[in-house]
């Protein structure tokens, strides 16, 4: 495809709402998963030297 402006790219034809839709939704979904990712990472090394997990449970050895 050949756009002679870059108006022209951002409005992808007439279908630019659903391509950038889904462009912010696909980066914001992953922005959360990494944000989820961090905030797990960090619950879990907080009780890394504990002898509970992240549910509360007693862990028996």
């Amino acid at each position: 495809m050949e756009w002679a402006s870059l108006t022209e790219f951002f409005r992808m034809g007439g279908y630019s709402i659903y391509v950038w839709g889904s462009y912010c939704v696909s980066f914001f979904l992953f922005f959360i998963e990494l944000y989820f990712m961090f905030w797990r990472f960090r619950e879990l090394s907080k009780t890394e030297g504990s002898d509970k997990n992240l549910n509360g449970d007693v862990i028996e050895a």
